[in-house]
């Protein structure tokens, strides 16, 4: 199995002047978000019925509610970062920087397993006249010092200082975010995280309680498509971002392409153990019909074991393995079945954008997988 070693980092105090300095920086780079959206999306089930009512009144008869939350600045280019919970389903983005200046943005992607979304200026004049904020190089230690910029109820700035969690790298491979302890408050989400270079370390989802623990890394792990109340909704001292190496992966590829490009084999599996050894498998559950997985010869009841050469502890860190991998990736898979080990070669396919258990439309062809090869058989039952 491998591992990863780091460079510890020192934290020192940050002087007076120099902290000074940081904010202004970034608030420079930090704007308020205001984002028009058919009030009926804030009513559920109702909602969802008076929306099929009204397809086809004219917008101005319609009533609207606006999200507000904070986003950074991404590039020279007009790019702007936030969460998806602000802007999904948007009829009209609205960007208000530090400066007073205003202007329009449209929604060129999103993506649904961070819940990022990325934004741009219509405008490409106004496009140049803001200011990015540089990023972070490398993950952030734990106990980390950080700053929250963003912008609360009214438009307000607001700031505060907090510390950051454990990294995902150190703890859960399979995660997209991390926990600090920062004083948050309504309209928070999509703020900046800052280190105490001055540097953008991670970006702001929400509250730690908003919905409830489980609820947000529901939110966080799962294929749906983020739900506009996945936001900073109340105050708190506890909150979930996404941190920068991560977020940078994700928001270049949706300025490239539209999207975020990830891997997928179409398979979904369940951690178990062993009820006599006591040791931990991954049980395939679900094979996509025609998938990957399928046409590698994956059943259901296999226990997968190492993927791609490294031994997986549980589901989310092989969706991290299979999602990293591009798409025409030759994969080994080493599984159990009926007593016997086996290995298989899995061709990676691309994650569908809008439901990760439809297939796409360029799996490779099942002639190209070799057949399944017999490594050894167990004298033991698993």
């Amino acid at each position: 199995m491998c591992m990863l070693t780091h460079p510890a980092e020192s934290q020192t105090p940050i002087p007076v002047d120099t902290l000074v300095d940081i904010v202004e920086n970034a608030r420079a780079s930090t704007v308020r978000i205001e984002a028009q959206m058919p009030l009926e999306d804030r009513m559920g089930v109702f909602g969802q019925a008076l929306k099929k009512r009204l397809e086809n009144t004219d917008a101005s008869a319609r009533r609207w509610y606006v999200s507000m939350g904070s986003g950074i600045v991404w590039d020279h280019a007009g790019h702007i970062v936030t969460t998806a919970s602000i802007v999904h389903n948007a009829h009209q983005i609205t960007v208000h920087t530090s400066k007073g200046q205003s202007f329009e943005a449209i929604v060129i992607g999103i993506d649904d397993l961070t819940n990022l979304a990325v934004l741009k200026a219509a405008a490409t004049s106004t496009a140049q006249t803001l200011l990015p904020i540089p990023y972070r190089a490398g993950k952030l230690p734990e106990g980390s010092a950080l700053l929250l910029l963003g912008y609360g109820i009214g438009g307000i700035p607001t700031i505060s200082s907090g510390i950051a969690g454990v990294p995902p790298e150190d703890w859960d491979t399979g995660r997209h975010w991390f926990q600090f302890t920062a004083p948050l408050r309504p309209g928070n989400s999509g703020g900046a995280l800052i280190d105490s270079r001055g540097q953008l370390a991670g970006i702001v989802l929400g509250r730690e309680e908003d919905m409830g623990y489980n609820a947000v890394v529901r939110m966080l792990t799962s294929a749906t498509k983020p739900e506009a109340n996945s936001q900073v909704t109340a105050y708190s001292n506890f909150g979930v971002g996404v941190p920068i190496n991560q977020a940078t992966l994700v928001v270049n590829q949706i300025i490239d392409e539209g999207h975020v490009v990830r891997g997928w084999i179409g398979v979904s599996v369940q951690k178990m153990a062993d009820r006599f050894t006591g040791d931990t498998f991954l049980q395939v559950v679900h094979v996509v019909p025609d998938s990957p997985a399928d046409h590698a010869g994956l059943q259901l009841g296999d226990h997968i074991r190492c993927i791609n050469l490294t031994e997986v502890r549980d589901p989310l860190h092989l969706g991290k393995i299979v999602h990293e991998l591009p798409p025409g990736t030759r994969m080994p898979v080493d599984f159990d079945r009926q007593k016997q080990s086996l290995r298989t070669e899995i061709v990676i396919g691309e994650r569908p954008v809008d439901n990760a258990t439809t297939l796409t439309s360029d799996t490779a062809d099942p002639v190209s997988f070799p057949a399944i090869q017999v490594l050894n058989a167990h004298s033991e039952s698993n």
